[in-house]
């Protein structure tokens, strides 16, 4: 009897260069959709709800923080730690373009996997769950609608959470 083999199928396009100049909303779920990144808290503060980092979310958000120090012309635009996924938009801008890019890792799939390993390592447990979500922002509202959904959604998660119960 042969055994059937699994093959994941790939999210990512298949011609697309993801080391392209382009801003890329990403998001990444945890291990078996635990809770363990934030809490979302302030319902009632006047700002409205916000996430606040556990001790393994501040993990996450210090090698967040660091990836413009690592990749060269890569930044962090927006991101948000919730208590079980992270939603980020990283964007590639190479004067040059991708072609002249001097770092040869500066691709989305190697940034996001040195961004788990290391949350991973430095926590000493693994975190994620297998691949991630990502979305090429294809214009300006695009992108503007992506750090809309980034914002607000520590108060969708607040109502989601009151309305369940």
């Amino acid at each position: 009897m042969s055994e059937k083999i699994r093959h994941r199928k790939s999210l990512r396009l298949k011609e697309f260069d993801y080391s392209t100049n382009a801003a890329y909303f990403v998001t990444i779920c945890s291990k078996n959709r635990a809770n363990i990144f934030s809490s979302v808290v302030g319902a009632v503060h006047p700002d409205g709800p916000r996430a606040e980092p556990s001790a393994i979310g501040r993990i996450v958000e210090k090698h967040i923080q660091a990836i413009p120090n690592v990749y060269v012309n890569v930044f962090v635009d927006a991101y948000v730690i919730m208590p079980n996924h992270v939603h980020l938009i990283l964007r590639i801008d190479n004067p040059q373009g991708s072609a002249g890019c001097p770092t040869p890792t500066a691709e989305l799939p190697k940034i996001i996997s040195a961004l788990k390993s290391l949350n991973s390592r430095d926590a000493d447990i693994s975190l994620w769950q297998r691949g991630y979500y990502e979305h090429i922002c294809r214009d300006y509202r695009d992108y503007i609608d992506c750090c809309r959904y980034i914002d607000s959604n520590p108060s969708k998660w607040a109502e989601d959470e009151y309305y369940s119960k």
